[in-house]
């Protein structure tokens, strides 16, 4: 998809937008799919989240509640991001801390129901 990363480990879509881990530079890619004039499939970045904590590692798209959840790896931070049902443009809408994972490695994690857990 892109070569402006370094060491991604997720790809998390929802149908729509795709949003990818660069973990080394803390960020965040938003890309969306285009077709080239050749007719060929390709994806083209839209948005960047800079220092998304200290190497975000994990994203996922959870259908239920419309929200990416992206991991810091290192941080213990969970950063929230949605975008509206008429619009590509995708926003952060929260930060949760879990102060006792920051400095732990925890590479990912897991939502079921109300409850979220981390595998180190």
């Amino acid at each position: 998809m892109t070569n402006n990363i370094t060491q991604a480990h997720t790809l998390a879509s929802d149908g729509i937008v795709y949003l990818i881990d660069d973990t080394e530079n803390h960020r965040i890619l938003v890309m969306e799919k285009d077709v080239n004039d050749s007719g060929e499939v390709i994806f083209v970045p839209t948005q960047y989240f800079y220092n998304v904590g200290n190497r975000p590692h994990y994203i996922i798209y959870d259908e239920y509640t419309d929200t990416f959840y992206a991991w810091s790896s290192l941080s213990g931070e969970m950063y929230l991001f949605r975008r509206k049902a008429d619009d590509t443009s995708v926003y952060l809408t929260e930060v949760r801390s879990i102060p006792s994972l920051n400095g732990v490695y925890v590479r990912s994690f897991t939502i079921a129901g109300y409850h979220l857990f981390c595998i180190r």
